[in-house]
């Protein structure tokens, strides 16, 4: 029997019954004892056989599974797929015993994979990004918005676990931000949450493998792990929780009273890109510059900033209609109007010039820059050398 591994993904292959054996999320379960995996059995002639999780290292679960797949395609003996069923649990079971295995650095091939998923907001490989802001400053639209990029120019697939709100309230979110961007809204697995996520790892790394996550965002922090942010063995066993999965993950976490990140010093220590966001309303009404500040960053310098102009054009925020949309556009800074003589001081500063010559290089008529050199003269900012050539005055 033929097997592959690709990062937490066994496949085995028997090509004279054509059977494909696929074992995904395999770790030991915390209540039996037992390693547990989740196992998918499929044939030509049938396509799927089996789908679900099952204890490698136990017998019983193992002959329940070999039952079903007989009774679901009886042209193979029941002998055969014990020994095939039997053989892809055991070798998986011993690979996972035996962990990642050890490789050489120096020949790990650094190409395979980008430092970011989308750069500069959410990283590659299973690493934790986290973005945190005070409550209403649009944490969760900016996930939203970021999974929508990710799952539609990257083709990924992004998991949201919520433990803020309802399926109806990312439906909307996830809705208007596609009509802001002119497309159709991708489809994104949801799941609603309320015990933590260390209680329901098993079952979230069964939905990852199932629904093919290829990303996932937590929303948001403080309740996935039950409130008990600012304690250490908490976040220790949440963020081991979540390396298991292999996976990047988006953590979205509130600010506390000074503006800093509730919880234990742990969170920041775990995850590996931090980000502050900030919200400002514009002038306009109905628009606000989202700012996000890199506060910790293994890969970008911090204080790198990413903004965002956020457009709300909702009818009527209590339901949704047909016309509602949130556009998101990069933020531009406004050009800086600089005044006549900050503008002939920038010239200035590359060295001395005639006057004609100062006209040229700043695009001012001969006339205007004479007027502005006499003022400068007054406040001594500029001299007129011997060989008329005029110098800046470095104060």
């Amino acid at each position: 029997m033929k097997r592959e591994i690709f990062g937490g993904k066994h496949i085995f292959t028997e090509d004279e019954y054509q059977i494909t054996i696929t074992l995904r999320n395999i770790r030991k379960t915390s209540g039996s004892g037992y390693t547990s995996g989740y196992i998918t059995i499929e044939r030509p002639v049938n396509t799927r056989i089996f789908s679900g999780r099952v204890f490698l290292d136990d017998s019983n679960s193992r002959e329940k599974m070999v039952r079903k797949s007989f009774e679901r395609d009886n042209q193979i003996s029941i002998d055969t797929w014990d020994r095939v069923i039997e053989m892809a649990c055991i070798m998986a079971y011993e690979d996972q015993a035996a962990g990642d295995p050890p490789v050489i650095l120096s020949q790990v091939n650094i190409d395979e994979r980008s430092d970011f998923l989308l750069k500069p907001m959410v990283l590659a490989g299973a690493q934790g990004t986290m973005i945190y802001a005070q409550g209403g400053s649009m944490k969760s639209y900016l996930a939203a918005y970021l999974a929508t990029v990710m799952m539609v120019n990257k083709g990924l697939t992004v998991g949201v676990l919520d433990w803020e709100t309802d399926k109806y309230e990312w439906a909307k979110r996830l809705h208007r931000i596609a009509r802001g961007m002119g497309i159709q809204a991708p489809d994104m697995p949801y799941r609603f949450m309320s015990s933590t996520l260390v209680d329901k790892a098993d079952d979230i790394n069964d939905w990852v493998s199932e629904k093919g996550i290829d990303v996932l965002i937590v929303d948001s922090l403080s309740a996935a792990m039950g409130g008990e942010v600012t304690e250490s063995m908490p976040t220790i066993n949440f963020f081991a929780s979540l390396r298991i999965m292999k996976i990047p993950v988006l953590i979205i976490h509130h600010a506390n009273r000074e503006g800093t990140h509730y919880g234990s010093v742990y969170i920041r220590n775990y995850v590996r890109l931090q980000y502050h966001l900030m919200a400002e309303p514009l002038s306009d009404g109905s628009s606000y510059k989202l700012t996000a500040t890199s506060e910790k960053a293994n890969n970008l310098p911090s204080g790198m900033k990413k903004s965002w102009v956020v457009n709300f054009a909702i009818s009527d925020p209590g339901k949704f209609t047909e016309g509602d949309m949130i556009k998101f556009s990069p933020y531009e800074e406004p050009p800086v109007q600089m005044s006549s003589q900050q503008i002939i001081e920038n010239s200035l500063m590359t060295g001395p010039m005639r006057v004609q010559w100062l006209a040229e290089a700043v695009n001012m008529p001969e006339e205007r820059v004479r007027i502005v050199l006499s003022d400068m003269m007054r406040q001594r900012r500029v001299i007129v050398r011997d060989d008329e050539q005029v110098e800046l005055v470095i104060k």
